[in-house]
């Protein structure tokens, strides 16, 4: 089963290495070998119908609500496709994940580390491609057009305050979140990397420029310094410290940019242009939802006179709102319930447990202001929340 398992350790460490559509072939081929796998997996050990029941019931959920939206002449057929095969991809890798951790084919430990050193090099990569812009190498318009699916935005012209986030920055957040609040985790890291990797990530959160990053970065350093540390008053003095520290030595070398940095910082707390957008979205969408409240408007639906995507018109930023008018209640019910029932194990009394349960809880409010829930990268948030409890209880 090693030879299963790493299909599965390859899958993932592609999309969080090469995020949005960079290797898409090869992902395709390493999805289908993962398939094959898990039917294997599923012919050579005995299985319950329980154990597929979310699937199955995914499976004819999706396909009923593609009926419904044909049936309705409420969606394009092609986008229905294209939307059901989206969300069985999705639930087929949050079942795979979750029956191979169950039977021991894959194992927190493993796709941690996997984890681990994929988000690595892939933010060391954006601290490459950082300083080649600084220096000239290539403009942002050009990287634009050579990565697509990413979001790349170069403020006030100025190459130190570029912006180049994708999947994987989210994923990586999350990361962070397992790797600060678990003391233990650090034991399974080499010192040296350990510490590279939480400085690294820390900066290239903050360099994100993506407010709901800011938050989780920002509320987990304050669990971490200030609720499960003894040395609440040291923190905050070390703290201050670094602050100032920082700020001096900014403020001696990089004046100019501080400066931008500042309105920069200014605009994003301020500007509510975004949330405004997203304001405005979830209305249409909502107002579409209670046209057909109880089994929605069918899957691949969108709001005709307001589409985001040209390409995929059921993509919404406020992806919450684009399900429930999809599903309507009963399907969004149906939907939710697996990604909501990851949380149970973690509803013990156990401080770190809860911890963590509100930071799932965090993950599944991105749903209001980003796309992320589904996305395939994104599977590795999920897998971090679902095989942790089993490897608690194995191992303690």
């Amino acid at each position: 089963m090693k030879f299963i398992a790493n299909i599965y350790y390859l899958f993932i460490a592609l999309f969080l290495i090469f995020p949005s559509s960079f290797l898409s072939s090869l992902k395709t081929v390493v999805f289908l070998l993962l398939i094959l796998s898990l039917f294997y997996v599923i012919s050579v050990r005995k299985i319950l119908i329980k154990d597929v029941l979310i699937l199955l019931a995914s499976f004819f959920g999706l396909t009923i609500h593609i009926i419904i939206g044909i049936t309705k002449d409420t969606i394009l057929i092609e986008q229905g496709l294209m939307a059901f095969r989206a969300f069985i991809t999705f639930f087929i890798l949050l079942f795979t994940t979750y029956y191979f951790g169950k039977k021991d084919i894959i194992n927190f430990i493993s796709f941690l580390k996997v984890g681990f050193y994929s988000v690595l090099i892939y933010l060391v990569g954006k601290i490459f491609l950082s300083f080649y812009i600084i220096i000239g190498g290539v403009d942002v318009l050009s990287l634009k057009e050579a990565m697509p699916g990413m979001v790349i935005q170069q403020f006030y012209g100025n190459p130190y305050l570029t912006r180049i986030v994708s999947a994987t920055d989210i994923v990586n957040a999350f990361l962070f979140v397992f790797v600060v609040i678990i003391r233990d985790l650090k034991d399974i890291f080499n010192t040296k990397l350990y510490s590279f990797y939480l400085f690294l990530s820390a900066f290239l959160m903050i360099q994100s420029y993506t407010r709901y990053i800011w938050v989780v970065l920002f509320l987990v350093l304050s669990v971490k310094l200030f609720l499960l540390s003894k040395n609440r008053i040291n923190n905050i003095f070390y703290v201050f410290v670094l602050i100032l520290t920082v700020s001096i030595v900014s403020l001696m070398f990089f004046s100019e940019q501080v400066n931008l940095l500042i309105e920069l910082l200014n605009i994003k707390f301020s500007d509510t242009t975004s949330l405004s957008v997203k304001s405005v979205q979830a209305d249409y969408l909502f107002y579409e939802f209670t046209k057909h409240p109880l089994l929605g408007k069918g899957l691949g639906s969108y709001v005709e006179y307001y589409i985001r995507d040209n390409k995929q018109l059921f993509q919404y930023e406020t992806q919450i709102f684009a399900f429930l008018m999809q599903f309507g209640i009963v399907g969004f019910v149906i939907f939710l319930s697996p990604i909501i029932f990851i949380i149970i194990p973690y509803l013990r009394k156990n401080k770190q447990l809860l911890i963590l349960a509100f930071f799932y809880f965090l993950w599944l409010l991105s749903g209001f202001t980003n796309p992320y829930l589904t996305v395939l990268a994104c599977v590795s948030v999920y897998a971090l929340f679902i095989l942790y409890p089993i490897y608690l209880n194995k191992n303690v």
